[in-house]
């Protein structure tokens, strides 16, 4: 994530296997603030898993926003980079793509 992640952004973010977040990412519960249970869309499932209940309740129901550093500690993002930097890292830990490239460049074409 690089920016706000902010209600739905958080909740797919919260579902995704691997969060890498910029140092300008904000992480916040939208939905309360809009007068919306700030349950929705499966939050009240994986942001408890994620950072713990106690946490997790303080961010749907209070709305307050969370920076990349409190994120970090808390577990909800796996690594933090600078904003400029995300993509690149973000190649790195999400796949071997030379490796890929290297063996789909091997097998036999039909």
């Amino acid at each position: 994530m690089n920016g706000h992640a902010v209600g739905a952004g958080l909740a797919i973010a919260a579902a995704s296997d691997l969060r890498l977040a910029s140092t300008a990412a904000t992480f916040a519960d939208g939905f309360v603030k809009r007068g919306i249970s700030g349950c929705e869309m499966g939050l009240s499932y994986f942001l408890p898993k994620l950072i713990g209940p106690a946490l997790a309740f303080d961010l749907m129901l209070s709305g307050r926003r969370m920076l990349a550093d409190e994120a970090l500690r808390a577990g909800l993002v796996r690594h933090r980079h600078r904003a400029r930097r995300t993509a690149r890292p973000g190649l790195r830990a999400g796949g071997a793509t030379r490796r890929e490239r290297r063996w789909r460049s091997r097998r036999p074409r039909r």
